[in-house]
């Protein structure tokens, strides 16, 4: 519950990270449209893989979870529950 009331108290942050994520994604190109092409092959390669491992790992923990869920207490519970309360078990 920290970071629920964390943003709450601090709106500006997440709205921040949104424009400067914007500026990037509009400034960006023609900043580099003057510069030498970046080779990035090798950390592509090793952040592919661990964003592949670190979703296998998220799809092993959450998973079962869900399944349990839905087998024991219904597809609605596993929609429209609390997520503090489905954490919790």
């Amino acid at each position: 519950h920290g970071a629920q009331r964390y943003f709450e108290q601090h709106q500006h942050v997440p709205v921040l990270a949104i424009c400067l994520y914007l500026a990037g994604v509009y400034f960006g190109p023609r900043w580099m449209a003057s510069r030498r092409p970046v080779r990035l092959v090798a950390i592509s390669r090793v952040w592919n893989a661990s964003l592949a491992l670190f979703s296998i790992c998220g799809v092993a923990a959450c998973v079962p979870t869900l399944v349990g869920h839905l087998w024991h207490r219904g597809f609605h519970h596993s929609v429209c529950a609390d997520c503090y309360e489905l954490a919790g078990t």
